[in-house]
């Protein structure tokens, strides 16, 4: 796991932090709602300017149909016949109503209109009375309609221009907005894609993580094998230990009776000349008891003060030589029992070889002849 997080750790240090995803969403929304919102306000721009068209183009036709009707083929010459073929000046009239009812939302067409209506009205007045229409009326006719139709004109191709500027403006609009939404789709795909490759980068690192603990793992189970193994074997040896120890015991305690039994006083000294074991003859001599003697030099606690001297020498050199001693002969009295006779003994030693539990020492045996001395003086006499 560290080596895994160290190699992740690395990756971020290098790649500099990605935008949020989040962000690109958002923008992308943003844009795409700008340009849905525009192209529904330019739609419904389109069709109130159809509907304008269609309006100013009523008001056109209308007001060319009115002036025909008001004044027929106008023939030249100073005078206008009255009745002339083709005129109508009450469809004339009705018809400038009309285009008046049409104009309420321009105050000057519908000035020139009602003076257009007043004009229709004197040319409808004299064609009534049968009177001649006078050419100046005609002409005044023709010349507001021209400069109503005119400023109709003026006021299509102004409207007109608006709105190709503002379809030129919107299509700018949608188009730099869409340009911007792609940029961003552009921007999130290459973030979808690097964060593709981080994941499969990272992917790969389980993987090989994976491998190395499944390795670990198997390791572990062979480790585990192993130490059961390990852990039989120990409990068999400590089983095989605990058995031995028992018969070592047992044998101690057997050796232990064996000597407590034995005719002769026995004692274990190391190198040093400490006792690390004496038998029940030993302690009787000493006068002590037998555990008391574990620790305690040879000459603090000895079978017989006269004959302390030569057993010195005697378990001192064998304790230097290593060499085994046997049936020395010591006279003195016991020290339990100073004031009683004479005793005599035969001191064997004999070195002990150092294990890895011991120094090793030096084991004493120290039998007690003087009855049989006095048997042996007796025969002589």
């Amino acid at each position: 796991m560290s080596n895994l997080s160290g190699r992740v750790t690395t990756n971020a240090a290098v790649n500099p932090p990605a935008p949020p995803a989040r962000l690109f969403f958002w923008l992308s929304l943003i844009a795409l709602a700008v340009s849905i919102v525009t192209v529904i306000a330019m739609t419904a721009y389109s069709r109130a300017m159809e509907r304008w068209v269609e309006h100013s183009t009523l008001v056109y036709q209308t007001t060319r149909s009115a002036l025909l009707d008001l004044t027929g083929p106008i023939p030249t010459g100073n005078r206008i016949v009255i009745n002339v073929a083709g005129s109508d000046p009450e469809r004339a009239i009705a018809r400038f109503d009309s285009v008046g009812d049409l104009t309420r939302d321009n105050p000057g067409q519908q000035t020139r209109m009602r003076a257009i209506r007043e004009l229709a009205g004197e040319w409808a007045t004299a064609i009534r009375r049968g009177a001649t229409v006078a050419p100046g009326l005609a002409g005044a006719v023709d010349l507001q309609v021209r400069q109503f139709l005119a400023e109709e004109q003026r006021l299509y191709d102004v409207r007109v221009h608006r709105f190709h500027m503002t379809q030129n403006a919107t299509a700018a609009a949608v188009a730099i907005e869409l340009a911007f939404v792609g940029l961003i789709l552009v921007a999130y795909a290459r973030r979808i894609a690097r964060q593709m490759a981080e994941a499969a980068a990272f992917q790969r690192q389980l993987e090989e993580q994976a491998a190395e603990l499944q390795e670990q793992t198997l390791q572990l189970e062979v480790s585990n094998h192993e130490l059961r193994e390990a852990a039989a074997a120990t409990a068999r040896e400590h089983e095989s230990a605990t058995v031995h120890e028992r018969h070592r015991e047992r044998a101690t305690a057997l050796l232990n009776a064996s000597l407590d039994s034995a005719p002769l006083a026995f004692a274990l000294v190391d190198a040093d000349l400490r006792y690390l074991q004496v038998n029940a003859r030993w302690a009787e001599l000493t006068g002590v008891d037998a555990p008391a003697h574990v620790g305690r030099r040879f000459e603090e606690l000895v079978f017989s003060s006269d004959a302390l001297a030569p057993a010195l020498e005697v378990l001192r050199r064998v304790a230097k030589t290593a060499s085994t001693t046997l049936n020395v002969q010591l006279s003195g009295h016991k020290r339990s029992d100073a004031r009683a006779d004479m005793r005599h003994w035969l001191l064997s030693a004999s070195p002990v070889t150092p294990t890895a539990e011991s120094s090793g020492g030096v084991a004493i045996a120290l039998l007690d002849v003087t009855d049989a001395s006095s048997v042996a003086q007796t025969v002589r006499r």
